[in-house]
């Protein structure tokens, strides 16, 4: 869903970096997808195309989660218990819901080119080469949407990322003396991720993530010392990521000073 100029390990290096600077910068989530678009265009990708691809697969990834989440309703109630017994899923099912509905009618509705007008008429007054580079925005994302397949496919991919984290949240409290079934697990990891997102703007949702543990875990007898020890490794993870994420992002930073090719 991006450029086919570059490699996949360069889109493996890319996704590390994007995750570090999310995970642990205060960037409200959207300054690793910046970034990234940044490194990528000095690839030699385009700016429209990669800027679109990265558009799309933002809209992807939060619908996939999205869809993660109402499994995991879903699979609550299967077990008997009221999923609106925790605060955060009826108001924010509504409120993802509808972001991500209405992000998509204002893609559809031509946003994109609003955007690629405005840079061109700032042009006018200030220079600046992004200006032009961005001609054909709204197009291109018009024709990433069409390709019904690739789309399906990075769908999967989103959905089964987000379901696997149900297997880690499995092997911890296990590991920890307090089990839970497998769709237990998937209920954890799913409205534990949605805690996590309704944080965003806090740097790596301190607090928000473990307080969502608790209360999902309490849920099905885990304790919360144990829940916060699950919080715990879970952050352990994203730093094992993230910190070589930022590593690397710095030393393309560095290289493209030095003008280092490669």
């Amino acid at each position: 869903m991006g450029s086919p100029h570059l490699s996949l390990p360069t889109f493996y290096r890319l996704r590390l970096i994007r995750e570090g600077i999310n995970s642990l910068l205060p960037v409200a989530q959207v300054g690793g997808q910046i970034v990234c678009i940044r490194l990528m265009t000095q690839q030699g990708a385009g700016l429209a195309l990669v800027s679109a691809g990265t558009v799309l697969d933002q809209t992807v990834e939060t619908g996939m989660q999205l869809v993660f989440v109402i499994l995991g309703v879903a699979m609550l109630t299967a077990t008997g218990i009221n999923p609106f017994s925790v605060p955060w899923v009826d108001g924010g099912l509504f409120v993802s819901a509808l972001g991500i509905l209405a992000f998509i009618v204002a893609q559809r509705a031509g946003v994109l080119r609003v955007i690629e007008l405005a840079m061109q008429r700032l042009n006018d007054f200030l220079p600046i080469a992004s200006a032009e580079s961005l001609r054909g925005l709204h197009d291109e994302l018009m024709r990433l949407q069409g390709r019904t397949r690739a789309v399906i496919k990075a769908s999967t991919v989103h959905l089964s990322s987000w379901s696997l984290g149900s297997a880690e949240v499995y092997l911890v409290l296990l590991a920890m003396g307090a089990p839970v079934g497998l769709p237990q697990a998937f209920v954890i990891e799913s409205l534990g991720t949605a805690a996590r997102s309704a944080g965003f703007a806090i740097p790596g949702a301190l607090g928000v993530q473990e307080g969502g543990f608790i209360l999902v875990c309490g849920l099905f007898g885990v304790p919360p010392d144990a829940a916060i020890a699950l919080s715990m490794v879970k952050r352990l993870r994203e730093i094992l990521l993230g910190v070589p994420g930022l590593f690397i992002w710095q030393w393309s930073e560095i290289r493209r000073r030095l003008w280092v090719p490669g």
